[in-house]
């Protein structure tokens, strides 16, 4: 959606790129061009690059920016997973003790439970003992990362085996994700953002199947909480303006609003109004922003309140011919662009 709105920024962003000299600078556009490409076909080629740079100039951020594209690339294709293993053991050793520490092993479990979810189900059972035994084995010598990638895939693996039985049942994983869920607490910001987004959705999907709605509650609260620590970080601001985060906060917000039945219809609202200001500050005007109001709009006709509804549909409608975050990030780019502009320009003053 961000690459289809600003397609000029990026183009401009690459163009500079191929006229930096400097590896420091280089890295820095490559983080913004790659947070400008997502779903872009080139975006694989643009991560190996930042993931290369990253390593020449010791970049933990950039290398760790460039882990999700890669491993999602390497995962589509198969014959890549060897190396896959590789990047990874290796990202983990460059981050190691590092603000970024614990990026690699959730990139790893993320793989395994890709495994575990697309596995035939004539060998879902084979799949699911193999993974649980390697986790196991490991288990004396394990880091804290590696703890808790232990504790949400073995909550996986006894959700699927259950599920098997026909039997749809959270009790058994759920004390696994919660142990994780505690333990991600205290990861480093970036490890803490990534383990804490697959352990609420497994906790409030169990959370609303058990219809402990204080429990969702409360997950949901420090859920959002550990997103707005980490984007407020100084860096992550200054250095990652055009990622992508609403698709994270959506998340939440989607839980909260449509199980107003569990949690009650004035704490649903009040989530909505939350959303709201969160929209209404610019961090959210896309087409995520307008479905979640038209969600509401069919809320609120389904609870008898046709005016609100109307009201509710006309504000989705108006978002959508919005081209409000369009203009943010094009004025944002043109001036980011324009400043590095301006200081290529000196730097080649300076070496004539």
């Amino acid at each position: 959606t961000v690459t289809q709105a600003t397609p000029s920024l990026k183009d401009s962003l690459q163009k500079l790129l191929q006229e930096t000299k400097t590896p420091i600078k280089r890295v820095d556009l490559l983080i913004n061009i790659l947070d400008l490409s997502d779903s872009s076909p080139d975006e694989p080629e643009i991560a190996r690059e930042l993931y290369t740079e990253g390593k020449k100039t010791d970049d933990k951020m950039a290398i760790g920016a460039s882990l999700s594209t890669l491993t999602i690339h390497y995962m589509q294709n198969t014959e890549k997973q060897d190396s896959l293993s590789l990047l990874l053991n290796e990202a983990e050793r460059l981050l190691k003790n590092s603000t970024e520490d614990g990026l690699a092993t959730y990139y790893k479990m993320t793989y395994k439970a890709r495994l575990l979810q697309l596995a035939p189900r004539e060998e879902r059972v084979k799949i699911c003992n193999r993974i649980q035994q390697e986790l196991n084995d490991r288990k004396e010598s394990e880091t804290p990362y590696e703890k808790a990638e232990r504790l949400f895939l073995t909550g996986v693996i006894h959700y699927l085996l259950t599920a098997m039985t026909e039997n749809i049942d959270y009790k058994n994983a759920l004390p696994y994700w919660e142990e994780g869920w505690e333990l991600a607490g205290s990861f480093p910001p970036a490890a803490r953002k990534n383990f804490t987004g697959n352990l609420y959705i497994m906790l409030s999907v169990s959370y609303r199947s058990l219809k402990d709605s204080k429990r969702l509650i409360e997950v949901s609260n420090q859920y959002l909480q550990r997103l707005d620590d980490y984007f407020s970080r100084e860096d992550v601001i200054r250095r990652r303006p055009y990622f992508y985060k609403n698709n994270l906060y959506v998340l939440c917000y989607q839980q909260l609003m449509l199980n107003h039945q569990l949690i009650g219809r004035q704490k649903a609202h009040e989530y909505y109004m939350r959303y709201c200001n969160y929209v209404r500050h610019g961090k959210a005007i896309n087409t995520a922003s307008v479905m979640h109001y038209k969600t509401k709009a069919k809320l609120l006709r389904e609870m008898g309140r046709a005016e609100e509804s109307c009201q509710v549909y006309d504000r989705a409608m108006f978002l959508a011919d919005s081209l409000t975050r369009k203009e943010q990030l094009s004025e944002l780019g043109e001036i980011q662009v324009k400043n590095e502009v301006a200081q290529l320009e000196l730097e080649k003053a300076d070496i004539v």
